[in-house]
């Protein structure tokens, strides 16, 4: 999981541009697999109502590289569903960022919602029991709670293991631009993916 290693190997290819759609997503991959990785946590940034970006810390569920897509799930009652729901491919961005390595890597692209479907039906059904008691509140995330000590959450057992199976949603983003940093000792490296409709791929640097 040493994000540099992997960077100062891909900066010895012959013509590193040519690698980089495949270092990306890589180590994706390995982050959506590893609870450790430093990529197991991105931020998620929405625009609300008001057009105000809203940023969030979400876990990475699932990646598809051959269609560019990366999941996370939430609850439907929550704003961010609020947000992308208002919108025809609302746009979106992921943040991520190993502090060890000075390595970050932003993607932006358009998000949809999942709430019904047999794919769905099957990631809902592969959540472990106790993940599944984010989904048993009785009020929606976000919602306003009096009192001097925090509101009282679900226990993490959960009694009928379909509790809460309809406020469970995905999140998917289908990428359309990959940023990649690299916070080099001795010179910083940026570069560049584009992806068009028809999954072209353009790579190209930038200055950091």
């Amino acid at each position: 999981m040493n994000l540099q290693l992997g960077a100062e190997d891909w900066l010895q290819q012959p013509i590193p541009l040519d690698g980089l759609h495949r270092l990306i997503w890589q180590t994706l991959e390995q982050a959506c697999a590893a609870a450790e990785h430093p990529w197991n946590l991105g931020a998620l940034s929405t625009v609300d109502e008001q057009g105000k970006p809203r940023s969030r810390t979400v876990v990475l569920r699932q990646v598809d590289s051959m269609a560019r897509n990366l999941d996370c799930f939430t609850d439907q009652r929550s704003p961010k569903c609020r947000e992308l729901a208002s919108t025809e491919n609302a746009p979106v961005s992921w943040l991520f960022y190993d502090v060890a390595s000075k390595i970050q890597l932003r993607l932006h692209g358009v998000a949809t919602l999942i709430t019904e479907g047999k794919e769905w039906e099957n990631l809902w059904n592969l959540l472990p029991l106790h993940r599944r008691a984010a989904y048993l509140s009785e009020q929606a995330p976000g919602t306003s709670v009096s009192g001097e000590r925090p509101p009282k959450m679900c226990q993490a057992d959960v009694d009928d293991p379909e509790r809460g199976r309809e406020h469970f949603t995905v999140i998917r983003t289908r990428v359309a631009q990959a940023d990649w940093l690299y916070l080099r000792h001795g010179g910083h490296v940026r570069a560049v993916v584009q992806y068009d409709e028809l999954d072209g791929i353009q790579a190209s640097w930038r200055v950091p």
